[in-house]
C-alpha cells in the first residue's frame, strides 16, 4: 500500500514529504506517520494516517473434506456432498468451496475446493482425500439354470440355479443362487439379482420358463376277475394317473393263478417326466369249488341227520389238486340256532362208522373227480344243529347246516 505525506509552507515553500509503501505486518487499524520539510529546513510534526485494516496473507489450514464415511465395505454408492474448510487469523474465512459429487464413476477420485478470506486473499486449491465412487448397479444381469431338462423337457429332480453380471468399476460381490424343487408346475421361473461391492443391487432378473414334475406317477392297481380260480385267466391293470405332466406309459407283469392264496402283481407306470411310479396289485387265487354234491344240500338247508352217523360230506375243486386243500384246523363244526333257514332235507346217504379224513376220488365224474371228507358225528349231538365250515387253503369258507337227531 503506498502512502504519502504532504504540507504547505507560505514562506520558504516545501522541499520534500515523507512517503513509502506498507506491505507489513497484517493487521486492523494500521496507521502510518509522516512529516514536511520547507526549504528552510524546518520540519512540521509526525502526522499519522487515517487507520486501515490490512490482510495481504491468504487463508491458512485449508482442506476439502467429504461429508460422511463410504456407504459400503470403502465405496459410496450415492451423491457425496464435501466441503472446503480454513482460517485466517486477521479478517477472516469469507466464503470457501463446497458441493456434491455425483460424476463419473471410478477409483482414486478427489474434489477440490478453496477458501477466500474477507481482505479477498484466496487459497490454493486443495483437493480431498481419494475415495471410490459406484452408483451404478450391475449390468448384464441373467439368471440360469444349471442344466438342460431332464426328460423330455421336463425337469424332474431338484435344479440347482445362479444369478450373474457384471460391474466395471467396483466389480461384483454377490449374485444370488438356489436350488428349485417344489412345487411342481408348468411354466415355472426362478428369480435372483447381483449386488456390487459398492452394494448397489440389480433389479431381480427371472430365468426362462421351465416345466418341473418331481412326483411319481400314482398306481391303484387291480386284478379283474378277482378272486380268479386257480389256472383261470386274469388281468392286471395299472390304472395309472399323473396330475402335471401325464401318464408316458404303464403296464403290470402277468397274473400268477398257478397257486391258490393271496398274491401280488407287480405293476409299474412313468410319467412324461420321466418319473417312474411302482405298485402291487393284490388278488386271491382260489379253488374251482362247485359246491357241495349229495347228500348234503346247499342253500342254507338244514340237512336232517341221525346223531352219531358218518356223514360223507362230497365237493369238487376242479381236479385232483392235492391233499393239502384245507386250512388248519377245519373243517370244523359249531353249534347254531335250529330257526332262520330255508328248510330241512333227510339226508339221503349216511355211514355208520368211520373216522373224519380227507380222500379224493377220480373215478366220478372224470377229470374233475370229488373229494370226501367223512364226518364223523356224536351222539350227544341229537337234538341240536351244527354248521360245518369247510375252509379251504384258498382262504374261501363253504358252509353247509345240519340238524341231528336220535
Amino acid at each position: 500500500l503506498d502512502w504519502e505525506t504532504t504540507g504547505d509552507d507560505d514562506t520558504s515553500g516545501i522541499d520534500t514529504c515523507s512517503a513509502g509503501t506498507y506491505s507489513t505486518p497484517d493487521d486492523t487499524a494500521v496507521t502510518v506517520s509522516g512529516f514536511c520539510t520547507d526549504n528552510a529546513g524546518n520540519n512540521s510534526d509526525p502526522v499519522a494516517s487515517l487507520a486501515f485494516d490490512y490482510d495481504n496473507t491468504d487463508p491458512v489450514n485449508v482442506q476439502t473434506l467429504l461429508d460422511r464415511d463410504p456407504d459400503h465395505d470403502g465405496w459410496y454408492n450415492a451423491p457425496l456432498d464435501w466441503e472446503t474448510t480454513g482460517d485466517d487469523d486477521t479478517s477472516g474465512i469469507d466464503t470457501c468451496s463446497f458441493g456434491t459429487y455425483s460424476a463419473l464413476d471410478g477409483t482414486g477420485l478427489t474434489v477440490a475446493g478453496i477458501c477466500t478470506d474477507a481482505a479477498g486473499n484466496s487459497s490454493a486449491a486443495v483437493s480431498s482425500v481419494l475415495f471410490d465412487y459406484d452408483a451404478t448397479d450391475p449390468v448384464n444381469v441373467q439368471t440360469l439354470l444349471d442344466r438342460d431338462p431332464d426328460h423330455d423337457g421336463w425337469y424332474n429332480a431338484p435344479l440347482d440355479w445362479e444369478t450373474t453380471g457384471d460391474d466395471d468399476t467396483s466389480g461384483i460381490d454377490t449374485c444370488s443362487a438356489g436350488t428349485y424343487s417344489t412345487p411342481d408346475d408348468t411354466a415355472v421361473t426362478v428369480s435372483g439379482f447381483c449386488t456390487d461391492n459398492a452394494g448397489n443391487n440389480s433389479d431381480p432378473v427371472a430365468s426362462l420358463a421351465f416345466d418341473y414334475d418331481n412326483t411319481d406317477p400314482q398306481l391303484t392297481p387291480t386284478v379283474t376277475p378277482n378272486p380268479v380260480v386257480l389256472n383261470g385267466s386274469a388281468t392286471a391293470s395299472p390304472n395309472a394317473t399323473d396330475n402335471l405332466s401325464g401318464v408316458d406309459s404303464s403296464s403290470c407283469d402277468p397274473v400268477d393263478t398257478s397257486t391258490v392264496g393271496a398274491q401280488s402283481v407287480s405293476c409299474s407306470a412313468t410319467d412324461n417326466a420321466g418319473n417312474s411310479g411302482a405298485a402291487n396289485a393284490w388278488y386271491s387265487v382260489a379253488f374251482s369249488f362247485q359246491g357241495f354234491f349229495q347228500p348234503v344240500d346247499n342253500g342254507g338247508v338244514y340237512n336232517v341227520v341221525q346223531a352219531g352217523r358218518a356223514i360223507p360230506v362230497k365237493f369238487s375243486l376242479g381236479g385232483n389238486q392235492g391233499m393239502n386243500i384245507l386250512a388248519s384246523g377245519y373243517p370244523k363244526s359249531t353249534v347254531v340256532a335250529c330257526s332262520g333257514v330255508a328248510g330241512t332235507d333227510e339226508l339221503e346217504e349216511t355211514l355208520t362208522s368211520g373216522s373224519s379224513v380227507l380222500q379224493y376220488d377220480g373215478t366220478v365224474n372224470p377229470p374233475v373227480g370229488q373229494y370226501i371228507y367223512v364226518w364223523k358225528t356224536e351222539k350227544s349231538w341229537a337234538s341240536t344243529c351244527r354248521r360245518l365250515d369247510v375252509k379251504l387253503a384258498d382262504g374261501q369258507t363253504r358252509s353247509a347246516f345240519f340238524s341231528f337227531k336220535k
